[in-house]
């Protein structure tokens, strides 16, 4: 039997905000960022394979 052991766990884990705003800090830029509509994302997975993928990891997050 396989063992999964990257599951995250961890209770005190970021929010996507707050990683945004971390890296943002880190990269000395203002935080900016937008978020999409499930359909608008799929719609964009057909001309984009970066967005395609975000498409297919939807339903794991």
């Amino acid at each position: 039997m396989d063992k999964s052991w990257h599951l995250p766990c961890d209770d005190e884990h970021l929010t996507y905000r707050q990683f945004i705003q971390l890296a943002a800090e880190v990269f000395g830029t203002e935080e900016q960022y937008k978020i999409l509509k499930k359909w608008q994302l799929k719609l964009a997975g057909m001309f984009n394979k970066t967005a395609r993928g975000a498409a297919e990891l939807l339903p794991h997050f």
